[in-house]
């Protein structure tokens, strides 16, 4: 084949960005960690007499309001892919903001639920379990936080004019892991019990 009809095929066929299919194939080891730790709870659940022991206080309106703010901040981190798309930096950065400040009020709803939690993870295996699996997402959500930062100054500095929007996209697609993570989260800890 050609020089030139090596182009025109290149040219038919746009190639995903290297970031993007370097943060799925990221996602998927961070989708076995999660399973393994997951895996861990049901087990432990499943030899326990009863789960959670006694002692243990969960409250469900707070976590629920918590989580809430974390599923919006999926939507207004979307929201920045579409405004870099359309080469709109400066709204980009506006709901990057929107998304950091939503994730912060998130991680600050974790720590008080930490410092209002009944028990620690010295109390046991649910204690072990519980703060595990909510540590590990909250250093996520950091992660993500960090990342967000990263994408605010690299905006600053120039790098999304003219709509090159794969390094926003790639860190979007950790954050809409990261709250799907949480939602499962939620959902074993709070609601299934």
């Amino acid at each position: 084949m050609t020089a030139a009809g090596v182009r025109s095929r290149d040219l038919a066929q746009p190639r995903l960005p290297l970031v993007s299919v370097g943060m799925v194939l990221f996602l998927g080891s961070e989708l076995l960690f999660f399973g393994a730790l997951f895996a861990a709870y049901f087990v432990l659940r499943a030899a326990a007499p009863r789960w959670p022991p006694p002692g243990v206080e969960l409250g469900l309106l707070e976590p629920a309001a918590f989580t809430a703010i974390l599923v919006a901040s999926s939507g207004t981190m979307q929201l920045a892919v579409a405004r870099v798309e359309r080469g709109d930096v400066a709204g980009m950065v506006r709901w990057v903001w929107v998304t950091v400040a939503l994730g912060v009020v998130f991680l600050a709803g974790q720590a008080l639920g930490y410092a209002r939690a009944t028990f620690d993870i010295a109390s046991g295996p649910y204690g072990s379990a519980f703060y595990a699996m909510t540590g590990f997402h909250a250093l996520h959500v950091l992660a993500g936080l960090l990342l967000m930062l990263v994408v605010l100054g690299r905006a600053a500095a120039g790098a999304y004019r003219g709509g090159e929007a794969a390094g926003v996209e790639a860190v979007a697609y950790y954050w809409h892991f990261v709250d799907v993570v949480w939602i499962g989260l939620f959902s074993t800890i709070y609601l299934v019990r």
